[in-house]
């Protein structure tokens, strides 16, 4: 006859609820760090539902979706929060080869060194929005992508904060996001092009422009877009002749340059010009395709 288990204790059946101070939650393994890691895993995954919950009925931040790539990174941001924010409360040998335990993780821990980071990164953030104008259109727009990079890795830990401090407000946080992307907006309406140079390759430059959103005008304020060619036939054999393309990119703005681009292509020639120009060109295009103006560009400092 079985000798029954004996039973699991109190504290590990009748979880004890969070407050407004404490997280809690309880494991099991084979080890005290396998149960501890399997009892953080269950408090990761009952805060992302919780933060998940908060995402989608919260007015505040009712103009951006939770799609899965941002629960990804919120449950990121939760797990390496709660690695480091924890205590065992509670530990006992369930039977040889089950330990079981109880965490519990610091609220307040948690919110202020969210809040200390966030609020770092935020004021960061405004003095290189002061700045912005200080460089040239080129470097401007690196620049506020650079942000709006650097303040969207912000926003789980947004979330995650909203959810744990009702009184923290978030809308901060979205005022930066508009800011930003307000600036992007009038910066891109202000950037107009103006491609000058051989003839071959103006119309594909000017296509890329386009494609990617930007104006093309003959003003005066436009920033100009030159292009030019060195060509040159070498014998790599008696018998067969390679014919080199240096294309160069330069991107001016008021007669400043601001970015240059140097590309190097290769062609067999057999003394036919016309097709030799036709597959140049079609190199061309293909090395410019789906660029955008800063991979297109090497920006030059101010």
């Amino acid at each position: 006859m079985k000798t029954p288990h004996k039973p699991y204790p109190s504290w590990y059946l009748n979880i004890t609820p969070d407050n407004s101070s404490y997280f809690y939650c309880v494991g099991s393994g084979k080890t005290k760090d396998e149960a501890i890691a399997n009892a953080l895993s269950q408090l990761v995954s009952q805060l992302g539902v919780e933060v998940s919950s908060s995402y989608h009925s919260d007015a505040k931040i009712e103009n951006h979706i939770l799609t899965k790539k941002l629960q990804q990174k919120i449950n990121i941001e939760v797990e390496n929060i709660r690695i480091s924010n924890y205590r065992v409360t509670d530990i006992e040998k369930y039977k040889y080869n089950e330990i079981l335990v109880r965490i519990q993780s610091n609220r307040a821990k948690i919110v202020s060194a969210l809040k200390e980071e966030i609020d770092t990164s935020h004021a960061r953030i405004k003095k290189q929005i002061a700045l912005v104008s200080n460089h040239n259109q080129l470097e401007s727009e690196y620049q506020i992508n650079r942000l709006k990079e650097v303040i969207n890795t912000l926003t789980p830990k947004i979330l995650i904060l909203g959810t744990l401090d009702n009184s923290y407000d978030t809308k901060e946080h979205y005022r930066l996001i508009a800011t930003i992307d307000k600036l992007l907006d009038e910066l891109h309406r202000k950037m107009l092009f103006n491609i000058e140079g051989d003839h071959r390759f103006v119309p594909i430059l000017e296509g890329q422009v386009a494609k990617l959103g930007y104006n093309l005008s003959k003003n005066s304020n436009a920033l100009v877009f030159k292009v030019t060619v060195n060509e040159s036939i070498i014998n790599a054999t008696s018998m067969v002749k390679i014919a080199l393309f240096n294309i160069t990119l330069a991107l001016y703005q008021k007669n400043q340059l601001i970015g240059k681009k140097n590309m190097r292509f290769k062609e067999r020639y057999s003394n036919d010009n016309v097709n030799l120009n036709r597959n140049i060109i079609i190199h061309f295009e293909e090395k410019i395709a789906n660029k955008n103006l800063q991979e297109l560009m090497l920006r030059e400092p101010d």
